[in-house]
């Protein structure tokens, strides 16, 4: 089975396939929904505090291959105006109620910290 994905880039659609079977190699759990997180495995997303948090994105693939991102949910205690580790939750319901959950961390520093 292939995963269609159609996804917005600046303004452009991209339409790409993934085989489905390397994807539940990856991600899969016992609901065998797929929900891809954009960038790297146990990455620590860092901003500054007081500023805006931009969405790196995400797809959620149901079983048959289905893009199903629009059923995504998310959750967090994100505050950006203190400093600390935070955590968002992607939470993907499918059509007949099974659940699959994925995380990001988030970072946020201080404003007065140089980054490199």
């Amino acid at each position: 089975n292939i995963a269609n994905i159609l996804k917005m880039v600046d303004n452009t659609n991209i339409n790409y396939q993934i085989p489905l079977n390397k994807l539940k190699n990856m991600y899969s759990n016992n609901n065998n929904m797929i929900i891809l997180v954009y960038g790297y495995k146990n990455e620590v997303i860092s901003i500054i505090n007081n500023s805006e948090f931009i969405e790196p994105g995400y797809n959620a693939i149901d079983y048959n291959g289905n893009d199903i991102s629009n059923l995504v949910v998310t959750q967090t205690n994100l505050d950006i105006t203190n400093v600390g580790n935070y955590e968002m939750l992607y939470i993907a319901t499918d059509l007949f109620g099974y659940q699959s959950v994925e995380s990001r961390s988030i970072n946020v520093k201080n404003d007065s910290v140089l980054i490199d």
